[in-house]
């Protein structure tokens, strides 16, 4: 079994039947509708279940058609630097434009 990576949601995102995911009692509970509880906070999806911008999540294998809709929360970041990688996460995205001055 992999391990649980963090990560902030960028952009809603939806995850589908046989993801596994670590997620708080709250998350969890609004989507009880959707979900297999594996105990200790991880849950298996059984009917697909979104996400919204801003929230934290755990992911066992994260789909690589939602890597750039999430981004990897790292231990030890300054609130300050987690805001600064989000803005230019933001920034890379399509569409975004290619300039943050």
């Amino acid at each position: 079994m992999s391990e649980l990576v963090k990560y902030r949601v960028l952009e809603p995102v939806t995850f589908h039947a046989g993801a596994t995911l670590g997620l708080t009692e709250a998350q969890a509970d609004a989507r009880r509708y959707g979900l297999k509880a594996l105990g200790k906070g991880l849950h298996q999806v059984v009917t697909p279940v979104q996400f919204k911008r801003g929230e934290e999540i755990g992911v066992q294998e994260l789909p690589k058609a939602l890597a750039g809709s999430v981004q990897e929360v790292t231990k030890g970041m300054t609130a300050a630097a987690q805001s600064i990688a989000n803005v230019q996460a933001s920034a890379l995205k399509p569409g975004a434009q290619k300039s943050l001055a």
